[in-house]
């Protein structure tokens, strides 16, 4: 099996390659990240490409995981114009992948933020560009990768993310999870600024790619949210302090109990997909201890 994963050094990327070679039918691995000096050499299997390489050079194809997409705090676009127009152009690299490769299935990560704001009820989606870039460009994706999939024969199979945790996280700050671990390692305390008793859900980034591969490879075609585990904010700052000793956990003294601000799963048929494959879905407390580990790493306090 030869597999394409565009973004490797990302956080899913180091996920999907960890996945991919627990599979023990996969022969090659094409690493695809901007610089491929610094791509990942972990195994005989990974051959590192950049972006160029994998349009201009021919080989066999079995899976493409496209997961790259451009932030505004990794390049520093702060015009709406410029961080549209990066990412339709990432966008368009992975349908010319397609188009040349004709993987047999594909995957790609999408979000949360593709639901319409504030209605948690309805599959409606948020196309407005000014109020919702990165949803208008992750609709624009998921519509645009399975038109082309379905043009060759392709399964198509995506994953709507909320949250995350993992061990091979590449930023020490994503979530609440992310900046609470931060926090409680370099100052030793956990200052929680919300007054809302807010709720998110958080799945782990091996047990995801490992589920969507064996989906993809199984022939199927698939749009699902992302399940894992849901904690509300403040239990969340509470379970990650008590995994440091003497770490202080400070909430404001009066908020207001809110259930759900819409930003979580439309339905649990995630959930469905553990068993199914043989995988016991981690607590969020082995979430949490996995996740300092990674960030730890990143920190400089860890291998």
């Amino acid at each position: 099996m030869n597999v394409i994963v565009s973004g490797a050094n990302g956080w899913l990327g180091r996920s999907s390659i960890w996945s991919i070679l627990q599979i023990q039918e996969s022969n090659s691995i094409y690493a695809v990240t901007r610089n491929k000096k610094n791509s990942i050499k972990q195994d005989l299997r990974i051959k590192s490409l950049d972006y160029n390489d994998v349009l201009f050079e021919n080989f066999l194809v079995d899976g493409f995981i496209h997961l790259p997409f451009i932030t505004r705090d990794k390049v520093g676009i702060e015009n709406d114009n410029d961080y549209i127009s990066e990412n339709l152009k990432l966008i368009s690299w992975a349908l010319e992948v397609i188009r040349k490769h004709k993987p047999k299935w594909i995957i790609s990560i999408s979000s949360g933020a593709v639901y319409k704001n504030g209605d948690n009820t309805s599959n409606e989606l948020e196309l407005n560009v000014e109020k919702n870039p990165y949803g208008f460009l992750k609709n624009i994706e998921e519509t645009l990768i399975k038109t082309e999939a379905e043009k060759i024969n392709s399964n198509y199979v995506c994953a709507r993310l909320w949250g995350a945790t993992g061990e091979d996280i590449q930023n020490y700050k994503p979530y609440a999870i992310g900046d609470f671990i931060s926090s409680a390692i370099k100052s030793n305390a956990i200052n929680v600024i919300s007054t809302s008793n807010i709720k998110r859900n958080f799945v782990d980034t091996r047990q995801l790619m490992t589920i969507l591969i064996n989906e993809a490879m199984a022939g199927n075609n698939l749009t699902i949210d992302s399940y894992g585990n849901e904690i509300s904010i403040r239990d969340l700052a509470q379970k990650v302090g008590s995994q440091f000793e003497d770490c202080s956990v400070n909430m404001p003294e009066h908020y207001q109990i809110q259930e759900s601000d819409n930003y979580v799963p439309l339905k649990d048929d995630f959930l469905e997909l553990y068993p199914k494959w043989g995988i016991d879905k981690l607590t969020i407390d082995e979430q949490i201890s996995i996740t300092i580990k990674g960030i730890k790493r990143l920190l400089g306090q860890g291998t």
